[in-house]
C-alpha cells in the first residue's frame, strides 16, 4: 500500500473510533480556576477491575459486579464555589453542544429556573449499543460533571455513584404530579340542645 493511501486509512480509522467514542471533555480550566474546591476522579478500565477484587461476590452484589465489568473509564469533576454567580453557564455550553450532538439521546434534561439548577443525562449509543453516558449537573455554587464509559444505563448509574460515593446528583427523568390536597371533612351538624325544662 502506497504511504499516502496508508496515512488516509489510519485517520479514516482514527476517525471511525472518535466518532463511535462516548468520551467527551470533562475538565474545564476556567472552572478550575474560579472554583474553591475542586473533586478530580480519573479511573481507568485497570483501576476499575480492581475494584472487583474489593467487592463481595454475592448474589446481592452480582448486578453490581456485572455492571463494572463493563466499564470503560469513570470520570468526574466537581467544582464548588463560594457565591452565586462566580462562573458562567455559558462555560458548560461546549459540553453541552457535544452530548446533544450526532449518535447522543438525553434522556434526562431538567432544568429549574427557580433554584437554578439545570440537570442533563445522556447516551452515546451506536444502534442498539450504550457506548456510555455523560451527566451535567449544575446549580448556583456547585458544577459536577461525570463520564461514563461503557454499556451502562440509568438505573445502573445510580448503583455506580453509590459505590463509588461520586458526588451526588439527583435524576428525575419527570417532575412529580403534586399530591391532591385532601378534601376537608365537612362538619357534623350539631345537636340541638335538650329542652330539660319541658
Amino acid at each position: 500500500m502506497k504511504p499516502f493511501l496508508q496515512f488516509s486509512t489510519t485517520l479514516l480509522i482514527a476517525a471511525a473510533a472518535c466518532a463511535q467514542s462516548a468520551q467527551v471533555p470533562v475538565d474545564f480550566e476556567q472552572l478550575k480556576d474560579k472554583a474553591n474546591k475542586t473533586t478530580n476522579i480519573s479511573l481507568n478500565k485497570g483501576t476499575i477491575q480492581l475494584a472487583l477484587l474489593v467487592i463481595p461476590n454475592k448474589p446481592e452484589t452480582a448486578k453490581l459486579r456485572k455492571v463494572i465489568s463493563n466499564l470503560q473509564g469513570i470520570y468526574v469533576r466537581s467544582y464548588t464555589f463560594d457565591h452565586e454567580g462566580d462562573y458562567s453557564p455559558s462555560d458548560l455550553e461546549p459540553l453541552r453542544k457535544t452530548i446533544t450532538g450526532n449518535g447522543w439521546d438525553c434522556l434526562v434534561s431538567v432544568h429549574n429556573k427557580r433554584k437554578g439548577e439545570d440537570t442533563d443525562l445522556c447516551l452515546r449509543k451506536d444502534k442498539d449499543q450504550i457506548l456510555g453516558l455523560a451527566v451535567i449537573n449544575a446549580e448556583p455554587k456547585e458544577v459536577t460533571v461525570v463520564n461514563i464509559l461503557g454499556a451502562i444505563t440509568p438505573e445502573e448509574f445510580g448503583e455506580i455513584q453509590k459505590w463509588f460515593e461520586l458526588p451526588e446528583i439527583n435524576i428525575e427523568s419527570r417532575p412529580e404530579k403534586p399530591k391532591p390536597r385532601d378534601k376537608p371533612e365537612k362538619s357534623k351538624p350539631k345537636d340541638k340542645p335538650r329542652n330539660h325544662l319541658g
